[in-house]
């Protein structure tokens, strides 16, 4: 487990370098933040679903990055590792950090994240939600398109973002990046009208049966 937290320094010392002391020190102190002190030699297939998105909290911290990109961080987890993980993201709140986080737990977004943008999308699955609670069917799951989508959008922000230069890199990033955010809009949209379809077929078969 130490290993995969160690990779958030892998910017610094590559395939071929070698951690150093400061490294080591740090990648411990990031273990001992998200509560893992003892499981640095736990392989990593051993550990639960919160413990390893602990290890993943811990690889950012060792990044030290300025922007922070989290999709769905508190997803499977146990409510004591999400009050834990949600600690470390007020820390990064008050370093002045930008942390930008896709949630489908609108309960959460509104206790925890102040500034927050809903997407029409998301407005539809919540009527959806709700017209399956009232026929007794759980909310829906997220569905690998929905996952596709989350994916390609990631990747578009920090490239748009580094697109706003001037320079070949800046041109090339502009480039991909406005690819993946057209990828990740028409998924994220395809993903909805699926949803869609999904309740609309378990309506008229609870229609049928009545």
């Amino acid at each position: 487990m130490f290993d995969t937290v160690l990779l958030g320094r892998w910017s610094r010392f590559g395939g071929f370098g070698a951690a150093k002391p400061v490294d080591i020190h740090d990648a411990q102190h990031a273990i001992e933040a998200v509560g893992l002190t003892g499981f640095e030699r736990r392989p990593i297939d051993t550990l639960s679903v919160g413990q390893f998105q602990r290890v993943l909290f811990a690889r950012l911290l060792l990044q030290d990055a300025d922007l922070v990109l989290l999709d769905e961080p508190f997803a499977a987890i146990d409510a004591k590792t999400v009050a834990d993980l949600m600690m470390l993201i007020q820390r990064w709140r008050t370093e002045k950090r930008t942390v930008v986080c896709v949630l489908h737990d609108l309960d959460q977004v509104r206790r925890e994240f102040p500034n927050s943008l809903l997407l029409a999308r998301e407005l539809v699955l919540a009527v959806m939600v709700l017209i399956l609670r009232r026929h007794g069917y759980p909310p829906p799951q997220v569905n690998f398109l929905g996952k596709a989508a989350t994916f390609n959008l990631m990747y578009a922000f920090p490239l748009l973002l580094l697109s706003d230069g001037s320079g070949w890199i800046s041109s090339l990033a502009a480039i991909f990046g406005w690819a993946f955010a057209g990828w990740g809009t028409t998924l994220y949209w395809w993903a909805g009208v699926l949803y869609v379809v999904q309740v609309r077929r378990l309506v008229r078969a609870d229609a049928t049966a009545d």
